[in-house]
């Protein structure tokens, strides 16, 4: 009798004659040990286990060639022999070597007993971790050791196998914090190189490191860590990078996408490998789960500085390590998402980050909050009526076997006995996903960026740019994996739903990054995998949380930053392509229907101050860094525009104006940014003129300066031409993103004031002076002699439309000429000229900026404003022969609407409230007040009002008889 290889290219793995069999003629567990006795052509010098697992992996091959044959006899002789095989190979178990073959262990220790599991364990260990740790292990040794591991915590008395692998030095719990530097006397290497000389310190540091088992070291001397660290293609693989480069150089795009699917299918055999084995773990008793769950402390301990810009990788995890971690974490939580009686296991508040061991580790002390500092909340006790592990997991309607078992518990407590196995899973997933897949996902981001902006200096097809893209292409293949993304997205919906059960007081003792992971993660992924995103179910969950952390009544996020991302995420995954302005990205939206509809809803509860919040966040984006604040405006401008259409949202938006503190904060915001726009237009546009005549775009005529400026940019070096270059290349940069923000919050400004209620709260006394001013300030800009300055070539390369923004700012000039003392606040700004207005009017009847009706507007607010700087003139220095109690102690200019402070000081409204603006106290007591705390003196304007008559009437007289 002989089993051979043939099928397969010649050669026998195994021969046995009839006689060597006690003259049987069919292979059976009864004799399989006569013919293994008297092999006479082993290929391979494998023992026992190995010829056996040799056999059967062949005649697994047989059988399935026999099937697609059509030989059912066939088949069914090689599965009985491949059991016969295996039966046999379940008495040789408990030897060394083992082989680490999944199907064959999965059936071979099907016959193996409870007792004997203990004595399999290392051998099927050290041979895995043997797999792993060898030189070059990829993707492939690391599903064939899992699933070796896996089937043997898969085999009968399964708490005894977890008991077995997790009493292995490589599977025990690991110190949840990494220790420190050790000390000299414990120093192995301190006596080494003159103690404090410097290789003595070289040694110190060395020994610090590897006694800190931070890192490389933990990957390196933990099963876990040695199977999480392999995640497919590697961004340093020069081969890899060169192979791609080349593929993007030619431009091949298909063969670009199948070159990612591969990296990605390489990433997702790692990351589906680990979870196996994870959920083996965990299913199998409190041991092996607490070791497991202990593992995943211990590594996000030891990544902490993950969102670092330069990693130690002595110290800090690898990313392929934080991601695969990432993704069993995000698997261990697939059974509870979406069911609302398992996420009620969950606990509601954040004890476990304090009580637990585990989330101690994983969550350090020193970690931002929402808003406030301090203890913990206090939490309520842990509700014994919620359901046992056990039972959440046994439910018959569960069709996915492998979710069960991923979270299937058994009835021993968990290791910290206080919370539900569920809570565990679910504070390490969130941090793990902060650290891992968040974390290189902004990475991820900034990179795009950076390679962006050198292949728009240097050319796509640069050479070095072409290998970093590479690199960059093989990193997106596997962080975005495509399981994890839709993995991470559902957990960021029961993220979501946990922080909105919570009080706001509760809510602002969470970490920050909560709050901004839940979204930064579903709007970042909207720019890489916007398909994931629309996909995937309506994110109504996210928008409560968004309108509620930024529309409160009292503030709930401190930072302004977290903020905006919350409004990101409001702009990414709620607005239809066509409403998004920033310019950046031309492909697919992440806006499904679904959600575009949520955003447009008539709003109830929370999302009534939504509108009104992103006014108020228009203003607040000053506060962000110089380079993020175009960009968080652009979008705030986008959102209102895109709510402001909807009548549902209209009468929130009226709902702010009510609020003169909170409307006025906006409004200023909103003149600020237009005037300083402005300003840096008109600073940049000369700069580019002048780089465009020496570089020849612009002809200089006959102006001597332009001329000088071309010959000497003729004469000059090499260095000194790439100097100017590269100092026009960034000047260009900031106009265009200067004028994208000039001209789209001009455009706010004229969609708001084009509605009778926000142009009457635009026309209060604290703002009409500023938004008169704003106006006069651009029509000088675009009308007066320094006009001339600003004529570039190739303006629409910019965004340059002078045209549009001087009809804009007539357009929002004409919303308020009927508005009460409007052109005498025009007449007196000190931008105001008496030929600017006339000027604007016909410089916009020649481009034809304005319609007749517009325009005939403007004339009469021209002919207003200058009939009140005559009347104005009679009050030059009037205010010095006024009563004193008529004057102003603040500001010493004369009042025109006194009111009375609590501390019965008389100021003019004006002057109080633009100082309640900045702070809420009373200027002369410093004792706190609000704007409604003042109270007007009616009888005190009435005198100044009727003095102010008098002397007006008698310095007309004077000069009439002068």
């Amino acid at each position: 009798m002989a089993v051979t290889d043939a099928p397969k290219g010649g050669g026998s793995i195994f021969e046995a004659r009839p006689a060597d069999l006690g003259g049987a003629t069919e292979l059976s567990a009864a004799n399989c040990s006569l013919g293994l006795g008297a092999q006479r052509r082993p290929r391979r010098r494998r023992g026992r286990l190995g010829v056996l697992s040799d056999c059967f992996m062949r005649l697994r091959d047989e059988g399935r060639n026999a099937r697609s044959r059509g030989d059912a006899e066939g088949a069914d002789a090689a599965a009985k022999a491949g059991e016969a095989c295996a039966s046999l190979a379940a008495r040789l178990c408990g030897t060394k070597g083992v082989p680490l073959r999944p199907e064959f262990l999965a059936v071979a220790l099907r016959g193996v007993a409870p007792a004997k599991l203990p004595a399999v364990a290392a051998p099927v260990v050290d041979g895995a971790v043997a797999l792993l740790r060898a030189q070059g292990a990829t993707e492939g040794e690391s599903a064939r050791a899992c699933g070796a591991l896996a089937a043997f915590l898969q085999s009968g008395g399964k708490k005894v196998a977890g008991d077995a692998v997790a009493q292995h030095s490589m599977f025990a719990s690991p110190p949840l914090e990494a220790p420190g530097a050790i000390d000299a006397a414990s120093n192995p290497f301190g006596g080494l190189g003159g103690g404090g000389g410097a290789l003595g310190g070289l040694l110190q540091a060395m020994a610090a490191a590897a006694a800190a088992n931070g890192g490389a070291a933990f990957e390196q001397g933990t099963a876990l860590g040695m199977v999480m660290r392999l995640g497919g293609a590697d961004p340093a693989d020069a081969t890899a990078r060169s192979e791609l480069a080349g593929l993007l150089r030619n431009r091949r795009g298909g063969a670009v996408e199948g070159s990612l699917a591969q990296l990605g299918g390489r990433a997702r055999v790692a990351r589906d490998a680990a979870g196996n084995l994870v959920d083996a773990l965990v299913k199998n008793g409190p041991t092996s789960r607490d070791a497991c769950t202990s593992w995943f402390a211990a590594l996000l301990s030891r990544s902490k500085d993950a969102n670092a810009m330069q990693l130690d990788p002595r110290k800090v995890p690898s990313a392929a390590t934080r991601l695969n971690a990432c993704g069993c974490l995000l698997r261990l939580c697939r059974p509870v998402i979406g069911k609302a009686d398992r996420e009620a296991n969950v606990a509601r508040n954040l004890d476990f980050l304090g009580r637990s061991a585990l989330g101690r580790a994983a969550y350090p002390d020193d970690l931002t909050r929402v808003y406030a500092s301090g203890e913990q909340p206090s939490a309520d006790a842990m509700d014994t009526t919620a359901e046992s592990d056990d039972d959440m997991y046994d439910d018959d309607d569960d069709d996915d076997a492998a979710l069960k078992a991923a979270l299937a518990m058994s009835k021993e407590p968990a290791a910290d006995a206080d919370f539900h196995f569920v809570t565990v899973v679910f504070f390490l997933a969130f941090r793990a996903m902060h650290l891992g897949l968040c974390a290189e996902l902004r990475r991820h981001e900034d990179m795009a960026d950076r390679l962006g902006h050198m292949a728009h200096r240097h050319g796509h097809d640069h050479p070095q740019i072409l290998e970093q893209q590479a690199a960059h292409v093989i990193a997106e293949a596997s962080l975005l994996e495509e399981t994890t993304v839709d993995d991470a997205l559902s957990f960021c919906g029961l993220a979501c739903r946990w922080l909105l059960s919570l009080s706001d007081d509760d809510l602002r003792k969470c970490p920050e990054f909560f709050l901004e992971d839940v979204a930064d993660l579903p709007s970042t992924l909207a720019k890489f995998r916007p398909l994931a995103v629309k996909r995937s179910p309506p994110l109504d969950d996210l928008l409560k949380l968004v309108a509620r952390c930024l529309g409160a009544r009292e503030r709930v996020v401190r930072s302004p930053h977290c903020r905006d991302k919350l409004a990101q995420a409001l702009y990414e995954c709620y607005l239809p392509r066509d409403a998004q302005h920033d310019g950046r990205h031309r492909g697919a939206s992440a806006a499904s229907d679904a959600n575009v509809g949520l955003l447009l809803a008539p709003p109830t509860g929370d999302l009534a101050d939504l509108a009104p919040a992103l006014l108020w966040l228009f203003g607040d984006a000053e506060h962000l860094g110089f380079y993020d604040v175009t960009a968080a405006r652009l979008r705030v401008a986008a959102l209102v525009k895109h709510l402001w259409a909807s009548p549902a949202h209209r009468g929130s938006f009226h709902a702010l104006t009510r609020d003169e503190r909170a409307f006025v904060t906006f409004a200023n915001g909103l003149l600020n940014e237009t005037n300083r726009l402005v300003a840096a237009t008109m600073e940049k546009l000369p700069a580019i003129r002048d780089h465009q005549v020496r570089t020849g775009v612009l002809n200089p005529g006959n102006d001597p300066q332009l001329l000088e400026l071309r010959r000497d940019y003729e004469n000059a070096g090499e260095q000194r031409r790439q100097e100017l270059d590269e100092r026009h290349q960034e000047a260009e940069r900031y106009l265009t993103s200067d004028l994208r923000l000039c001209t789209e919050t001009l455009g706010l400004v004229e969609l708001l004031t084009g509605d009778s209620v926000v142009s009457d709260a635009f026309a209060l006394d604290s703002l009409r002076p500023r938004l008169a001013g704003m106006l006069l300030s651009v029509m000088r800009a675009f009308t007066g002699r320094r006009s001339m300055d600003i004529k570039i070539e190739h303006p629409e390369k910019y965004g340059f439309d002078p045209k549009d923004i001087l009809s804009r700012v007539g357009r929002i000039a004409t919303h308020f000429a009927q508005t009460p003392n409007f052109a005498a606040a025009l007449a007196e700004s000190g931008y105001y000229q008496p030929d600017l207005l006339p000027k604007t009017a016909a410089t916009l009847r020649r481009i034809r900026g304005l319609d007749d009706a517009p325009l005939a507007n403007l004339d009469a607010l021209a002919v207003a404003a200058a009939s009140a700087k005559d009347a104005a003139a009679l009050d030059d220095g009037i205010e010095e022969d006024a009563p004193d109690e008529f004057v102003d102690p603040l500001t010493c200019a004369m009042m025109t609407d006194p009111v009375a402070l609590p501390s019965g000081q008389v100021v003019d409204n004006s002057t109080i409230q633009q100082h309640l603006l900045n702070e809420l106290t009373d200027p002369f007591s410093r004792t706190p007040m609000e704007p409604k705390d003042v109270t007007p003196l009616p009888d005190l304007k009435a005198k100044i009002e009727a003095w102010l008559a008098d002397a007006r009437a008698k310095r007309k007289r004077s000069a009439m008889a002068t």
